[in-house]
């Protein structure tokens, strides 16, 4: 989590944490990509899209790596399950990957896999507080899924 009263926020080319009483900048990260969302699990940990194909994991505690697949494009979202394996939509490429903490790949899922209807872009992945069930959005339909990694 984030230090008390800080807030992290992505927009275009920055990555930027905020005071939440004042909203001054208190330090901000140049990315290399138009990162549009950034998941930050401890203080100085977090994990953001750094390209069209690729996710960058940082942290304080030197674990820090980036992950590139060329099927995964345009990596919107992020999260951790309760295992601390990482998971990013793949938003062109219709899929989820699955990470372990080092960012080894374990699998990729695409959503028809999870519903064989769906044919809209992912767009957010939130896990339930220590557990291993997430929330899926969908870009276009609006679509809002409850799931389970077995």
């Amino acid at each position: 989590m984030l230090s008390r009263g800080e807030f992290i926020t992505a927009f275009s080319n920055t990555i930027t944490w905020l005071n939440c009483e004042t909203c001054q900048k208190i330090k901000a990260f140049k990315t290399d990509a138009d990162t549009r969302f950034v998941t930050s699990y401890e203080k100085d940990e977090y994990i953001y899209m750094n390209s069209t194909n690729s996710v960058c994991f940082k942290s304080s505690k030197g674990k820090a790596f980036e992950y590139s697949n060329s099927q995964l494009s345009y990596a919107y979202s992020q999260d951790m399950d309760y295992d601390k394996n990482i998971y990013t939509t793949g938003y062109n490429t219709i899929n989820i990957h699955q990470l372990t903490s080092t960012g080894q790949l374990i699998r990729i899922i695409p959503t028809s896999q999870i519903d064989p209807t769906i044919t809209d872009y992912p767009w957010v992945l939130r896990f339930q507080l220590n557990s291993n069930r997430f929330l899926l959005t969908f870009n276009h339909t609006g679509k809002v899924l409850i799931c389970e990694i077995d």
